[in-house]
């Protein structure tokens, strides 16, 4: 995953975020509005009508207030609906690459008293609310390093806390590099230096 910020158009409307999502890094387009941002309470929205692989109506909201000095509650919700080719795309992963791979609600036990995890459609659907929780824990956490040193910090900080959940999340150590070539890229196509 990856992204950018687009700032309002001049004649008004809301900023946008640009996201990569999955390792092809397909592209989706969010618009982004803060319904409500006050010292005791913040609510972020976020939509976009389409994404990947003929996916639409996706809907983010994120609601935070602080439960005191050094802790706050977050919330996190998210929405999409799936067209028949992400469907049919959706079912291909789950009978091939994603056959293996687990979320986190726990529906049995083995013999030895091991959790079995869900795993199919709703296993995927709790992997990628983990990964927006972690994606978004880790820049807040960035935000203490310098500017510089800020996207290095996020990725060490996702990655470490994905390798806490290795059996739904973990990746190799190559998904950092694809990452850092993302950012290297939209930071060139933005002008910037590599």
């Amino acid at each position: 995953m990856g992204c950018h910020h687009r700032e309002p158009a001049p004649q008004g409307g809301d900023a946008g975020i640009g996201v990569l999502i999955g390792k092809t890094e397909q592209a989706a387009d969010f618009t982004f509005h803060v319904a409500a941002s006050r010292s005791d309470y913040l609510d972020v929205h976020l939509s976009a009508p389409s994404g990947p692989l003929g996916t639409t109506d996706y809907r983010i909201r994120l609601e935070a207030t602080p439960l005191d000095e050094g802790r706050t509650l977050l919330h996190l919700a998210y929405s999409n609906r799936y067209g028949a080719a992400a469907r049919v795309a959706m079912r291909i992963y789950l009978e091939t690459l994603g056959r293996r791979k687990v979320g986190f609600t726990v529906v049995g036990r083995n013999p030895d008293g091991s959790p079995v995890y869900v795993g199919d459609f709703r296993g995927a659907q709790e992997r990628n609310a983990m990964r927006y929780y972690l994606a978004i824990t880790a820049y807040l956490e960035s935000l203490s390093a310098p500017p510089a040193r800020q996207f290095e910090k996020r990725l060490a900080i996702w990655y470490a806390s994905s390798a806490r959940y290795a059996p739904q999340l973990h990746e190799d150590r190559e998904y950092l590099d694809a990452r850092r070539r993302v950012a290297r890229e939209s930071r060139l196509a933005a002008g910037q230096p590599g």
